[in-house]
């Protein structure tokens, strides 16, 4: 078969290192794979994720997408969260409708990126799945705070993907129901595909590591929703805890976040650090040196954490 794959494949992207693992998999099954990039255009130039394919293009190169399409037998669009990594994705979708391979079920910052230039549109679509009273909400705020903080509950844009899919496929089943009202087409969930190329077999459980700190990490986007302050208040609300533990967070952050965490580690007593985006060699090397990582989410929107994956394949308490 000739596959077309829409990705983000920025070596900052998580979807992007499950299409790298992906890719090599299908060319050994004689398939043709071409990739098409789909981050905004002023990631395009952020360097890739190592992937074999037969050819790679950027979305916004029309005619090179438009001949890969011609005679392509299979269109596939890894879709997540994040405007930025997917928005090319958004734009071939509606015209060319594939398989959607699902990483998130909560997809409310995707649509609000989408949203921002396509007022028309977005209000026919928050009408048509949660009716006139999200909409007006949506619309009549100054920022969409509110919105984003019940959309797990209420309106997670779920539909709004999946309506334009001819196929879903998503990596674990608690969003499933979602997906299948919207869409008529085939639906399964597969195992999310990931690597840990640098792990090492744990080492004995039990050993007293006597006055040596414990390295609690977390990895990835750093937002709210990753629970960060609840982990620093939960160390400092105990003495034990914040003579022994070291809390690492590795991964993009703005730079206020990180300011407030900082505030909040200093108040709580509790030896916090911050590094912002890393490289994936250091990345290894921070996973291989902590005890525990923390992948707490509240609310959940994604339908797998690859950082769980991940931390269990190196052998971590999770």
């Amino acid at each position: 078969m000739k596959i077309v794959l829409f990705s983000p494949l920025a070596n900052t992207s998580a979807i992007g290192r499950v299409t790298a693992l992906i890719a090599p998999a299908l060319i050994e099954l004689g398939h043709t794979l071409t990739l098409v990039r789909t981050e905004q255009p002023h990631l395009l130039s952020v360097p890739p994720h190592s992937c074999a394919a037969d050819d790679v293009l950027a979305w916004n190169d029309e005619a090179k997408v438009e001949h890969a399409l011609a005679d392509a037998d299979a269109l596939v669009y890894q879709m997540g969260n994040s405007y930025e990594f997917h928005s090319g994705g958004l734009h071939w979708i509606a015209r060319r409708p594939g398989i959607v391979c699902l990483h998130d079920f909560v997809v409310a910052h995707l649509f609000a990126g989408w949203a921002e230039t396509r007022r028309n549109e977005a209000e026919d679509v928050l009408r048509r799945w949660y009716g006139d009273a999200v909409t007006r909400t949506y619309f009549s705020a100054r920022d969409h705070h509110e919105f984003m903080a019940s959309a797990s509950r209420d309106h997670p844009m779920t539909e709004w993907i999946c309506a334009m899919a001819q196929g879903v496929i998503s990596h674990s089943r608690w969003g499933m129901p979602r997906v299948l009202r919207a869409s008529a087409w085939p639906a399964c969930v597969a195992p999310l595909p990931y690597s840990a190329p640098a792990a090492r077999p744990a080492t004995a459980a039990g050993q007293d590591k006597g006055n040596v700190r414990v390295k609690i990490l977390t990895v990835g986007h750093a937002n709210p929703n990753k629970r960060i302050e609840s982990v620093i208040r939960a160390i400092g609300e105990s003495a034990v805890l914040r003579d022994r533990v070291e809390y690492k967070v590795c991964g993009r952050i703005d730079p206020r976040y990180g300011l407030e965490l900082a505030r909040t580690a200093r108040a709580a007593r509790v030896r916090l650090h911050i590094s912002g985006e890393i490289n994936d060699m250091r990345l290894q090397a921070e996973m291989r040196q902590a005890d525990i990582v923390c992948c707490l989410r509240w609310p959940s929107f994604e339908s797998a954490s690859a950082t769980t994956i991940e931390g269990l394949l190196y052998g971590k308490a999770v």
